[in-house]
């Protein structure tokens, strides 16, 4: 077994607008050809106002991946009077097996 422990933290500001709330956000772990290895999702049905950190981990079974660069992306998701936005964040890591 090669378990692959990447922990993250997810920093958000709410400025407490009428208009617009967070309400969660979904990270996923994709490899080089496309394949999501790993993924999570946090919902918050209320309302949150100001800076909030939001720790996660996740962890995979590696066997069988080769060391590579794994892109971890995160999508903040907004919701507005009349629709709800995705705002999306990438950031890289590199794992050895």
């Amino acid at each position: 077994l090669n378990t692959v422990f990447f922990q993250l933290l997810v920093q958000m500001y709410d400025e407490g607008n009428w208009n617009e709330k967070i309400v969660g956000f979904e990270v996923k772990v994709i490899d080089q050809n496309g394949d999501l290895l790993s993924h999570t999702v946090w919902n918050h049905f209320g309302r949150i106002t100001g800076l909030f950190t939001v720790g996660a981990s996740i962890i995979f079974d590696a066997t069988g991946i080769p060391s590579q660069t794994l892109d971890v992306n995160v999508e903040l998701h907004i919701d507005k009077i009349f629709a709800t936005s995705i705002i999306t964040y990438t950031t890289e890591f590199q794992f050895n097996a």
